[in-house]
């Protein structure tokens, strides 16, 4: 028996047809702040419409979602300006009264999947939850259908199964349509998505978009999508509302044709993202001893080479008791890095990538294969050498907050490689950690801070420097810069690229994003399902790939063709 959700009546006269949501000269200030976060915003979102909201962190479109929403934090106070839902003023609604909203009027798509759903409740009860706090006049049969239709229409086709398991056993994708489905549970006229794919491989990114669009399509739905990246939002909204500093500094209509920013900040915006087309960044400054990359990797292989993995497999046990089974995380894996070029690994959650990443680093062992560093087999070597190889190998995380200890103060944290492995003490010592700091362009005055006193890009430098500290030959970069905004991703980058030619440094780059490839790395293995089913130069690469599953994600990067219409045209 089909049943479908009793429509809750909304209060205040709120109307599903019309405008959804207006935003008018909205102002907002925390009390620590001495300027308002939010400063004279205006926006609307009609049925149907998607409006995308772009920025970067800091320039308030967080603030504008929990204003709209009405969950700004205790310190936070809208002054003026007026948030309006279907015709109906709710700026100073209570708490109370926006609940009866929350749900039947406007859904909530939140950014990270992991810290949203409830770990230890299965995702079936969360969406259930959703439907029965507008309507407990369900009984548990017809819950449960509505509660699976929901994950159908969020995307889920293994409904029956994802009803019944815990957030830690789904996928990155799965755990953000689930999200969806929660949002959908009482049946929205809008849909509010606070950076929905930040996190997610560009394939499951674009999934994810996909589907937001059949459902805007088919419910008439609103969506209101908030996002750093100008890739997704030119490609998916109708609307453009650009915001910087607390402010709407342009607002653009998005069509076939390319739209004509006209201010410098989204100018900057569109330069920073990567695409299909970007060119290799060039060191900004002197070089070292090395010479250009590509003179690098035209030498001769074996005596190149300062990496080579070859034939490695790596399998994890899931499972227990009989139903155990042995997973190939990694299957006869083979590619080689020169001696001062990038290489990178690129492919999708589950390809494989971190495994390799930690295999090459010495942090996970092989089951058959042999790595070899500088012509020595990994595997085997004794506790000095293998002491000496950590110094010279180091491994900088996707994220810098959780590989930085946090009682820390940045000083600490540069100095306490060189200690550990007895390198420097005293004033040489501490003149080692002002070079680090200055190498990663941060002011001294940083190296008293600790890493809640930093942002993602500035905790992401202190990362490298650290990992710089015992003059490495080779780093290996988790998905370094995967959640930072695309122009600290563009810095960072070009950090990078300016340090492996000040240094001559070696850097194996590990991403699922082949836009950023095409701005860092010289060659790139491509890898699916724990294979590497295409390897050679990046050039060669994107000109002509070879294996259909590269196509598709050159194809996944955000914009006509991969990369974003306005690219060409402003970089």
């Amino acid at each position: 028996m089909s049943v479908a959700t009793a429509r809750t009546a909304l209060p205040g006269g709120i109307r599903r047809d019309g405008t959804l949501l207006q935003i008018s000269g909205l102002q907002v200030r925390y009390e620590i702040e001495p300027v308002a976060a939010v400063q004279e915003v205006s926006l609307t979102v009609r049925p149907g419409e998607l409006v995308g909201v772009v920025g970067e962190s800091g320039s308030g479109k967080t603030t504008v979602v929990r204003a709209a929403l009405g969950v700004l934090p205790f310190n936070a106070t809208v002054v003026s300006g007026q948030i309006a839902y279907g015709g109906a003023d709710v700026t100073h609604w209570r708490d109370r009264q926006l609940a009866r909203v929350r749900g039947p009027f406007v859904g909530y798509v939140p950014q990270d999947p992991a810290t949203s759903l409830n770990p230890v409740k299965k995702i079936g009860r969360q969406v259930a939850e959703g439907i029965l706090l507008h309507d407990r006049r369900l009984k548990a049969p017809e819950v449960r259908e509505l509660a699976l239709g929901k994950l159908v229409t969020a995307g889920l086709t293994e409904a029956e199964r994802v009803y019944d398991q815990y957030p830690h056993e789904l996928s990155g994708g799965m755990k953000q349509r689930a999200l969806i489905a929660i949002a959908l549970a009482s049946d929205p006229a809008l849909l509010i998505a606070d950076e929905p794919t930040s996190a997610l491989d560009v394939t499951v990114q674009k999934a994810i978009l996909d589907h937001l669009d059949q459902l805007r399509a088919r419910f008439n739905l609103g969506v209101l999508l908030v996002t750093h990246d100008l890739g997704i939002a030119t490609e998916r909204a109708s609307r453009l509302v650009v915001m910087q500093r607390g402010r709407v500094v342009e607002e653009l209509l998005v069509g076939k044709e390319a739209p004509a920013p006209q201010h410098p900040y989204t100018r900057r915006l569109i330069a920073a993202a990567p695409s299909v087309r970007s060119a290799r960044l060039q060191p900004a400054g002197p070089t070292g001893p090395t010479g250009p990359a590509e003179a690098r990797a035209a030498r001769d292989p074996e005596a190149a080479d300062i990496l080579v993995v070859d034939q490695v497999s790596k399998h994890y046990r899931i499972g227990h008791g009989r139903g155990a089974a042995n997973f190939a995380a990694v299957a006869s894996a083979s590619f080689a890095v020169a001696r001062g070029t990038t290489h990178a690994i690129v492919g999708e959650s589950g390809a494989g990538k971190t495994t390799i990443a930690r295999l090459a680093v010495g942090l996970q062992t092989p089951d058959s294969g042999t790595i070899r560093f500088e012509g020595a087999d990994t595997t085997s070597l004794s506790a000095a050498a293998r002491r000496e190889f950590r110094r010279r190998v180091q491994f900088v995380y996707q994220n810098p907050f959780s590989s930085l200890d946090p009682s820390f103060s940045v000083g600490r944290l540069l100095a306490e490689p060189l200690q550990v492995h007895q390198v420097l003490s005293g004033d040489g010592l501490r003149q080692r950690v002002r070079e680090l700091v200055t190498a990663v362009r941060l002011d001294h005055s940083y190296l008293s801070r600790r890493p809640a006193e930093l942002s993602g890009g500035q905790a992401q430098r202190v990362a490298i420097a650290r990992a710089l500290a015992l003059n490495p030959q080779l780093v290996v970069l988790d998905e370094p810069v995967s959640s930072l905004d695309v122009s600290v991703q563009g810095q960072v980058l070009q950090l990078l690229v300016d340090l492996q030619a000040r240094h001559g440094l070696t850097y194996l780059f590990i991403s699922h994003d082949l836009g950023v490839v095409r701005l860092i790395a010289d060659t790139v293995s491509v890898m699916r399902r724990g294979q590497v089913v295409e390897d050679g130069p990046v050039s060669r690469i994107f000109a002509d790939p070879r294996d259909p599953y590269t196509r598709t994600l050159i194809g996944a990067i955000p914009g006509p063709s991969g990369g974003s219409q306005w690219h060409a045209s402003y970089t």
